[in-house]
């Protein structure tokens, strides 16, 4: 009798155990070294315009300390929520990405030709896209067992899906995120198991669509004519990439030391 209350004790103390698993170091630490990293290069980059727009060297970096300290304690309450919580809240979250999505074509704020943001861009509808579609599709798939083996319950509505998201984002237009979505997404199609055949379909389908809008937005078809162009454009529109070919050319596979780059002096004027 005793023995069996032992047992009922213990059985409780080993699901907790389970469900609190301990994380993934190696996957921390390397996070933990790009955000160092970043933080770094955000500092060296901004340091000098940071002074002679606020006469401080640390005003710009310091907003990206501040959000970095949210980032990590939103990364440990997250990381606390059990993953059944995720499955429940894939439809709702993916509802309001895409509701924000279409307001923004809308009301969102012009910038640069584009609307893609609200509140003087401290929220860009494309960037919550990117979390929404990993946690939505992450619950397809596992919805969808051996059944994304088959075209017409795994491809064709896959396809669908990361169209109109990937669609509106092209609508902004912010082609590069778009871009980055399809591949993301593509990649967790893969892995989920997907045969080969399908990866290389839907592959195919996403170059030749963005290689068409390419040709079709104004602003994408010139920056991949400037960036051909480099050094043959008298009129000098191609001067960031050629500035960026100049940091790469100094410093080499190793740089020039942390702050010692000369770029960030007044040379990218739009950066």
């Amino acid at each position: 009798m005793i023995e069996a209350k032992a047992r009922r004790s213990a059985r409780p103390a080993g699901r907790s155990r389970r469900a609190h698993a301990s994380p993934d170091y190696v996957l921390v630490l390397a996070v933990a070294g790009l955000l160092i990293i970043g933080l770094m290069m955000v500092y060296s980059a901004t340091f000098d315009w940071s002074y002679q727009k606020y006469q401080s060297s640390f005003r710009i970096a310091s907003r990206q300390f501040l959000w970095v300290g949210l980032g990590v304690v939103a990364v440990v309450v997250f990381a606390a929520v059990p993953y059944d919580y995720w499955r429940r809240a894939a439809v709702p979250v993916m509802g309001v990405a895409l509701l924000l999505l279409v307001l923004v074509l809308f009301v969102g704020e012009e910038r640069f030709g584009a609307r893609r943001s609200f509140f003087n861009g401290s929220i860009q509808p494309g960037e919550l896209a990117k979390l929404a579609m990993v946690i939505y599709v992450a619950t397809w798939l596992s919805s969808k067992g051996d059944q994304i083996r088959d075209v017409t319950y795994g491809l064709v509505p896959f396809a669908v899906l990361i169209g109109v998201v990937a669609g509106l984002i092209v609508m902004q237009p912010d082609v590069s995120t778009a871009i980055l979505i399809a591949l993301t997404a593509l990649a967790m199609f893969f892995f989920a198991g997907a045969d080969i055949f399908q990866l290389a379909a839907g592959g195919a389908v996403t170059v030749v669509t963005f290689l068409v809008l390419i040709n079709q937005l104004p602003h994408a078809k010139q920056r991949l004519e400037e960036w051909l162009q480099t050094w043959h454009d008298p009129t000098l529109v191609g001067h960031h990439i050629r500035q960026a070919l100049i940091a790469l050319g100094s410093g080499g596979l190793f740089g020039v030391g942390l702050g010692q780059g000369q770029q960030k002096l007044g040379y990218l004027p739009a950066s």
